[in-house]
């Protein structure tokens, strides 16, 4: 009998297009991270785990600053893409996505995503009545 223990390495299904090394999203805020459910290795998955930090490349490697990264975790069994948001426009991100089983996390899967450039954000302040009482522009770049 095989040994149980965390779940295999979460393949990404979201691909580079051209000679790229990193994926561009259509959108300037939000990328869909699409992947395979992994093998679960004798116990079910119950929770992923993304991870997505914006990097820069320095001679040819990406790096990053782990104060701006951001973690979401969700708990699915079947769930197979999700929409990584609050994302700014025209900035490279490192997105990691990592499968949970009772035994612990798999090693992350992890490609390079470029938002699309955009507008600014515009966060609504408060809603009531089904009414947008005010927005604050917050200019990007």
């Amino acid at each position: 009998m095989p040994k149980r223990s965390s779940p295999e390495e979460p393949v990404i299904l979201n691909h580079p297009v051209n000679q790229d090394d990193f994926i561009r999203s259509p959108y300037s805020d939000r990328f869909e991270l699409r992947w395979k459910k992994p093998a679960d290795n004798g116990e079910y998955i119950d929770e992923y785990q993304i991870k997505s930090c914006p990097v820069q490349r320095t001679e040819g490697e990406w790096t990053s600053t782990e104060i701006s990264c951001k973690d979401v975790s969700f708990r699915s069994t079947e769930l197979t893409s999700i929409d990584v948001k609050e994302l700014m426009p025209d900035t490279f991100y490192k997105v990691e996505l990592r499968a949970h089983n009772s035994i612990g996390y798999s090693t992350p899967g992890q490609i390079i995503v470029r938002t699309a450039r955009g507008p600014a954000l515009i966060i609504a302040l408060a809603q009531g009545k089904g009414k947008l009482i005010g927005t604050i522009t917050q200019k990007r770049g």
